[in-house]
């Protein structure tokens, strides 16, 4: 087993929906590997199947390589989800030091670049589902910033020299979730504001902030997300005051 990302489908069909699907699939089967080295008791099997995986980290190299150059051609949340996993996978196989670089470039490249000043993301609100563009992309930026804390990296409190910010992002569309204000631009298929609600429950741990929890509890979740929240109530127990 060699496994070798450039004969990935997501390194060929820039943007079509099998390529999202495997990069998402591969992505869920990473993180789940990651989350077996949490627990001390492990089947030999997976613990080789681990070994296996993390052994194929020139073979990830070259691939990516490939990939890059396909995600350049995009728009966002495509190059932002495409950020998320060139780190995501250097972890896997054990790259700290090209996770880190990535984390810094996202600051400039990702963050600055697609955040206004405000917390409008501007090329999203191009679309005819412009809230729902938003929240994907703001997804994306979000899993950065947790990234970044994996490799000593703060995305979350990063701002650009204009006040250009992870927090301006979510700050901005809070308010058009709980229907404080209107949404002022196109969103054909209706303003669903539990899109809102999984970015609203990491950034409430990112930020150390109950205001948005709270605003999560209010709007409402999608299906699936009561995992994320016991996630996240695990995590908040682990950290320091337990909070």
């Amino acid at each position: 087993m060699n496994p070798n990302l450039s004969i990935s489908p997501k390194v060929f069909q820039e943007s079509t929906t099998v390529a999202r699907a495997e990069s998402l699939r591969a992505m869920f089967w990473w993180r789940s590997s990651t989350l077996w080295e949490c627990f001390p008791v492990r089947k030999s099997g997976q613990r080789k199947i681990s070994k296996v995986w993390r052994s194929g980290s020139a073979a990830f190299s070259s691939g990516c390589s490939r990939a890059r150059v396909a995600a350049a051609k995009q728009r966002p949340p495509i190059t932002t989800h495409y950020h998320v996993q060139v780190p995501d996978c250097a972890l896997f196989v054990g790259k700290q030091d090209w996770a880190r670089k990535t984390m810094e470039e996202a600051k400039s490249k990702r963050i600055a670049a697609q955040i206004e000043a405000d917390g409008r993301q501007s090329l999203e609100l191009q679309r005819t589902k412009a809230f729902s563009y938003s929240c994907m992309n703001l997804r994306g930026l979000i899993e950065l910033a947790q990234l970044g804390d994996v490799v000593g990296g703060d995305l979350w409190h990063y701002q650009s020299s204009d006040a250009r910010s992870i927090r301006r992002a979510v700050d901005y569309l809070l308010p058009c979730a709980t229907g404080e204000k209107k949404w002022e631009y196109k969103q054909l298929v209706g303003l669903d504001p539990t899109e809102l609600t999984s970015g609203l429950l990491q950034a409430s741990v990112g930020y150390g902030d109950a205001v948005y929890e709270r605003a999560a509890e209010t709007i409402g979740t999608k299906s699936g997300e009561s995992v994320l929240r016991l996630a996240i109530r695990i995590r908040k127990e682990a950290s320091p005051g337990g909070n």
